[in-house]
């Protein structure tokens, strides 16, 4: 499938001072206050938007047990109502409003670095260093950097200008003091510097969306700027986006679904997960498939094969046997690399190329695509065995299903070239 992680956008940091008194002064230590009230410290947070909001990573609450607190410059706060336990990062309310100036989202700076505490519990100040991305669970990017030894989870990431950057949410395992944090950008939390594009046009055909924002005034005097392309089956419970450098794309998709497609402009990345005004989704549907009828193509085998997934390189378009049984703990096996193995024969003189497309409809009718090229050899016309990975798909339908698990009931896996239909395969799970 197209994977959802893209890089940040940054620039390069420079040399200059860190964080600005106030800006201290908006930090607490988390503790958790036993009943005989001994605290144990459990991380960083940020006084957040507001005097009574708090922001921190969901790993500096993992220890709570007793009651939560606050302690800052300004005195020891009460802390409760956590919202977002289920995410990344956690805000938390204050009991009684504190005096401290709150943190708000953003990056105007040219330096980013560290507002937190360390293992001792003691607050402190570092500059950021070798700062790259990585991508983050299934849709999002994380940051990656050096900083000083010991920073609790639910630090913060501040320019210069003391706003907020990101949230530490704990260190890296490999490297010398090397820490994960989840920028703002992709939390949906804040003010973003969004701009969604409105009058783009897109025109669908069987397995193809042409989306052209050429004639959007989209320009504008800020550096840093980017383009996203997003794009939603209606009947999906996810998105799917890319980063674009022109003004137009051509996106494979499914034939015979309809999509909703938007258009962003952003400065240093593109926002995910904020709510997008209906007037900027354009709706469309893309006609069914017509069969497959170029270079006389027919395959006369096509099934789900699998081998080990520390193996998988060695199996590529090589003769796989078929599965003995595909059931739901097969397929969800983590060992292996399950793919579309397919046996074809057509007649080409020379090499000739498609759009491979594969689309794999659930029980709910969900279709979920992977995409990549097949290649017409004249020296295989005869018997080309070839295969496709089916196991990203797989994992993606895991992930992003109501119950993590596969439902019963039957499932199409079809191949397409160029938004024609060249084959499909069926099994049911009971």
């Amino acid at each position: 499938m197209l994977k959802r992680f893209f890089s940040l956008l940054l620039a390069l940091l420079l040399m200059t001072a860190c964080a600005q008194a106030e800006t201290a002064d908006a930090l607490y230590l988390l503790v958790d206050r036993n009943a005989e009230g001994a605290d144990t410290p459990l991380g960083s947070a940020v006084l957040y938007q507001d005097q009574t909001t708090l922001l921190t990573s969901v790993w500096a609450l993992a220890q709570l047990e007793g009651d939560l607190y606050a302690v800052g410059a300004d005195g020891t706060y009460a802390a409760v109502d956590a919202v977002g336990e289920d995410k990344e990062l956690v805000t938390l309310a204050l009991e009684e409003p504190s005096s401290a100036q709150p943190l708000q989202p953003g990056s105007t700076g040219t330096t980013l670095c560290v507002l937190g505490h360390d293992a001792a519990s003691q607050p402190m100040e570092g500059q950021v260093q070798h700062l790259t991305t990585m991508p983050y669970d299934y849709d999002a990017t994380a940051m990656l950097f050096t900083a000083p030894d010991s920073l609790l989870s639910g630090s913060a990431l501040v320019d210069e200008e003391g706003q907020l950057f990101g949230i530490i949410l704990g260190g890296y395992g490999e490297g010398v003091n090397r820490y994960v944090a989840m920028p703002m950008a992709e939390t949906g939390l804040g003010e973003q510097t969004v701009s969604w594009l409105t009058g783009f046009t897109v025109e669908a055909e069987a397995g193809y969306l042409h989306v052209d924002w050429s004639d959007c005034d989209h320009t504008c005097d800020k550096g840093n700027c980017v383009t996203g392309v997003f794009y939603a089956d209606t009947q999906n419970p996810y998105y799917s986006y890319f980063m674009e450098e022109e003004t137009s794309v051509d996106i494979l998709v499914a034939p015979g679904r309809s999509y909703q497609v938007w258009v962003q402009h952003a400065h240093g990345d593109v926002a995910k997960n904020v709510e997008r005004p209906a007037e900027a989704a354009v709706l469309a549907t893309t006609p069914a498939a017509e069969g497959f009828d170029r270079y006389d193509y027919k395959d006369s085998s096509i099934y789900l094969a699998a081998v080990p997934l520390a193996e998988e390189e060695d199996y590529i378009n090589r003769h796989i046997p078929p599965m003995e049984t595909v059931t739901a703990e097969t397929l969800a096996d983590a060992e292996s690399a399950i793919f579309m193995q397919v046996v074809s024969s057509y007649a080409v003189e020379e090499v000739q190329y498609c759009d491979l497309y594969l689309v794999l409809t659930t029980p709910e009718d969900y279709a979920i695509g992977y995409a990549a090229e097949f290649a017409f050899e004249p020296s295989l016309q005869e018997r080309d065995e070839w295969n496709a990975e089916v196991y990203s798909m797989l994992d993606d339908y895991l992930a992003y299903n109501d119950t993590g698990d596969f439902a019963p009931g039957e499932y199409t896996l079809c191949y397409y070239l160029d938004g024609a239909l060249a084959n499909q395969l069926k099994w049911v799970l009971e």
